[in-house]
């Protein structure tokens, strides 16, 4: 099987997993569902600096290259991430368990 990463982001860290769940979701509302043949996937993948998920638009055939939606997506990852407060949005939607990971020092005051 073939693939290409649009993003990657850490395991560690469930807001870079959501951010890559929400750029699927624009790529798909804007450019429309992949080709036949064709479909996004949360990939793991496992480094010597740690593991970490990719984007991944990925097909069978390894004769088949989609290029244009791929480009599409890919315009349209870099449109959303240029625009994008990514850690404002995050702020304006706190989690319970986003505040623990990320700011332990005022849990024990």
């Amino acid at each position: 099987m073939r693939y290409e990463t649009i993003e990657s982001g850490s395991v560690n860290n469930e807001y870079d997993v959501a951010n890559l769940e929400i750029i699927k979701v624009v790529i798909l509302s804007t450019c429309g569902e992949p080709p036949a043949g064709c479909f996004f996937d949360l990939r793991l993948n496992d480094h010597d600096c740690g593991e970490y998920y990719e984007l991944c638009l990925c097909w069978e055939y390894e004769e088949t290259i989609y290029h244009n939606y791929l480009e599409n997506a890919m315009e349209c990852f870099h449109a959303l991430n240029d625009n994008l407060d990514w850690q404002g949005l995050w702020d304006a939607f706190p989690s319970d368990n986003w505040i623990a990971n990320t700011y332990p020092e005022e849990l024990d005051a």
